[in-house]
């Protein structure tokens, strides 16, 4: 008898990792998912809070390479969008800040707000144009960078003053009034990741410790843009998160 051997792969060869670069993730995990391979991917970025919908992220380079055998786990970087440009997407140079201060000044004086001894204006705070070592500090892309970590330690019980958006909030353990607050600086998406530190506000109450000034919002919540002054607590190397004690928020618009 004549055996006919027919060609192809065996049931004990991996499966070839497909093209996914510029691909939407979500795109991109259907693509591998009917390659055939089965490993969950490893998901390489995707701002301060992971990958929330992965239809916002793109991926910018992929291990195995494509058309190489898979046989480890996938692992995809992603970003908002790859190379170019728009790399520098959630960067703030100081042009921008320059605006947003006058922009703040501006809220401030529309409200009655008297610049002070802890306001806008007062040069015992540092902000980005007093201060070429807070600028460095807020261009800073890693968070978790020793470049913070030696800011704080140098500038503990100093005041700031930066613009920036409530990226996260939280109730503080069991309490129903207060909260614990990251923020980041510049006008940013909460879902995406900005530069500098993850600043933190933690257990304090939105009426009591906030100092809301300006024209004060009925509520304050992740997505709101604010000036804010506050004074440096100190750096946590562990969760790369820099404590601060607020001085003053005046709510952006």
């Amino acid at each position: 008898m004549i055996l006919a051997v027919v060609a192809g792969c065996s049931d004990g060869e991996p499966p070839t990792m497909p093209d996914v670069v510029g691909q939407q993730l979500d795109v991109a995990l259907s693509d591998i998912d009917r390659a055939g391979i089965s490993d969950e991917a490893e998901i390489i970025g995707g701002g301060l809070f992971g990958v929330v919908d992965e239809s916002n992220w793109t991926v910018c380079d992929q291990l195995p390479l494509a058309g190489d055998a898979a046989v480890e786990q996938p692992r995809l970087t992603v970003e908002r969008a790859c190379g170019g440009d728009s790399a520098l997407e959630g960067v703030q140079t100081d042009e921008d800040e320059s605006e947003l201060e006058t922009k703040a000044s501006e809220d401030v004086a529309g409200t009655g707000v008297k610049e002070g001894a802890d306001g806008i204006g007062d040069p015992g705070v540092l902000t980005r144009k007093s201060s070429d070592e807070m600028a460095a500090v807020l261009d800073e892309r890693d968070n978790c960078s020793e470049l913070i970590g030696a800011f704080a330690k140098k500038y503990q019980g100093q005041e700031i003053q930066f613009n920036g958006t409530f990226v996260y909030m939280a109730l503080h353990g069991d309490y129903s009034t207060r909260y614990d607050f990251l923020i980041q600086q510049g006008d940013v998406d909460p879902s995406a990741a900005g530069t500098g530190p993850v600043f933190q506000f933690r257990d304090v109450n939105i009426v009591h410790d906030l100092h809301l000034a300006g024209d004060i919002p009925e509520t304050v919540g992740q997505g709101d843009r604010a000036r804010f002054t506050a004074e440096v607590s100190e750096y946590n190397p562990d969760t790369c998160v820099l404590q601060l004690r607020p001085v003053r928020t005046v709510i952006r618009r």
